[in-house]
């Protein structure tokens, strides 16, 4: 009888420790897609965040690109800006230059004198403000002239003399009651001193 009752208690003892690993195998079973999720969410995130590198480069990529082009019309702007100024200064000689070739008359007395001293407040003006250099004014000069006579030389060498000469009396005031005739007031030259380069540009390819 007492090897009996030893015998069903040797049986219970195993069949309670076959329970309990039973227990654990589950255990580890469930605990295991768990781990396996997480392991995968962490591929995940390493494959995620890996492009970070080549997005920042290509960010960087588009900016310097962005920037070039920036730059480039930038330089265009004012490649035009130039061109216009230039543009707009060889306008201004030329309307300077086509007012001492026509509206000045020789041997006129008052009316030659009155048209003299007005063209030279034109040529003062524009000689003040221009930024052509001595060279560009030559080179407007030959276009100006192509095609001109000699009569046409001679007769705009004759005005540019009578609108020279009264360049010193302007700017120093000896001319004011005709300079007032001529819409100008004596206060529009205060302070100029001659001789102005581009007059004398012009002086030396006239003559």
């Amino acid at each position: 009888m007492k090897k009996k009752i030893i015998f069903a208690a040797v049986l219970t003892a195993m069949a309670f420790t076959a329970c309990t690993n039973n227990d654990s195998s589950s255990k580890n079973s469930a605990e295991s897609p768990v781990n396996t999720t997480a392991s995968e969410n962490n591929s995940k995130s390493a494959e995620t965040e890996k492009p970070s590198d080549d997005t920042d480069a290509a960010t960087a990529s588009g900016s310097e690109s962005q920037t070039e082009v920036q730059e480039e019309t930038t330089k265009s702007e004012a490649a035009e800006f130039q061109e216009k100024f230039k543009s707009d200064s060889f306008n201004e000689l030329r309307n300077v230059l086509d007012g001492i070739r026509t509206e000045i008359v020789p041997d006129q007395d008052d009316e030659t004198k009155l048209a003299a001293v007005k063209q030279s407040a034109n040529l003062l003006f524009w000689a003040r403000g221009t930024t052509l250099m001595d060279e560009e004014i030559k080179e407007y000069w030959s276009e100006y002239t192509s095609g001109w006579e000699p009569e046409d030389f001679k007769s705009f060498g004759t005005n540019f003399a009578l609108v020279y000469d009264e360049c010193s009396a302007v700017v120093d005031g000896s001319d004011n009651e005709i300079l007032s005739q001529a819409g100008f007031s004596e206060n529009d030259f205060a302070g100029l001193e001659l001789p102005l380069e581009p007059i004398e540009a012009i002086k030396n390819v006239a003559e």
